[in-house]
């Protein structure tokens, strides 16, 4: 894959991310328009030399061939400058993303605060039932419609942001290099991964998704990382515990 396909393809997938985050700071870049030479033929090329040497003129000193013979030099490499210049145009649109990311991530990280917290509040009122129970429909939980339908809005918003976090942060960190859904927006420790099923830095053991409604019912804190090093401590952190415990196991083996 050339370094213009790499760069559109990062560009793309980034900007699809940014728009199912519903980010609304993001100026996309406008390409340049690509100006090629004007094109010449040699027979262009070839009938000027003839027409000067029937009009007793040096074809050397006439500028008209001058240019045509540039013009011609330069259209035999239109290919290679029109591929040049669709790779400078590239690595703008990405210098475009990478420039804007940090904004981007700051409107993420206060968007997702926002919807977490109308979710908290949601789950004062429901409980851990299920937001998206049918048995809502019912009389006796219409005094809770309203909640219920806010809590589903600020689930969408947080679960959009949670599966597209990864492509927004690679545009200014890189990749994040390990898998952990979970530590991107929640700080589980090693008692909640082992209580509630969670496999290390990523999903329930059973294979499950998990979201920001989940954490609340296991009573897991809340927090949308924005930097991959902060991720990486979350995991590091899990890890550490768990190398403990095994040690201790180890030890306390030992001296029974």
């Amino acid at each position: 894959m050339s370094t213009t396909e790499n760069n559109n393809m990062f560009a793309n997938n980034t900007e699809r991310a940014i728009k199912a985050m519903g980010l609304e700071s993001y100026t996309v870049y406008v390409p340049r328009e690509i100006a090629l030479p004007e094109q010449i033929t040699p027979a262009e090329v070839s009938a000027l030399i003839s027409k000067a040497l029937k009009a007793g003129k040096d074809p050397a000193e006439d500028p008209k061939i001058k240019k045509a013979i540039i013009q011609r030099g330069i259209a035999e490499h239109t290919l290679t400058i029109r591929l040049h210049q669709e790779q400078e145009e590239s690595a703008r649109r990405v210098n475009n993303i990478k420039t804007q990311a940090p904004k981007l991530i700051k409107e993420m990280k206060a968007k997702f605060d926002t919807a977490a917290k109308e979710l908290q509040e949601a789950h004062k009122i429901l409980g851990n039932e299920p937001i998206w129970d049918q048995t809502a429909y019912f009389p006796a939980h219409e005094r809770n419609w309203p909640t219920r339908l806010r809590a589903r809005a600020a689930h969408d918003i947080t679960s959009a942001i949670i599966q597209n976090w990864g492509a927004l942060m690679q545009a200014l960190e890189g990749p994040l290099g390990i898998t952990a859904p979970i530590q991107t927006y929640a700080e589980p420790t090693l008692n909640d991964h082992d209580r509630h099923g969670l496999a290390l830095g990523g999903r329930r053991s059973t294979g499950g998704n998990t979201g920001v409604w989940d954490m609340l019912e296991m009573g897991i804190k809340v927090d949308l990382a924005t930097s991959n090093e902060q991720v990486r401590g979350r995991v590091a952190a899990v890890r550490e515990a768990k190398a403990r415990r095994e040690a201790s196991k180890i030890t306390n083996g030992f001296q029974h």
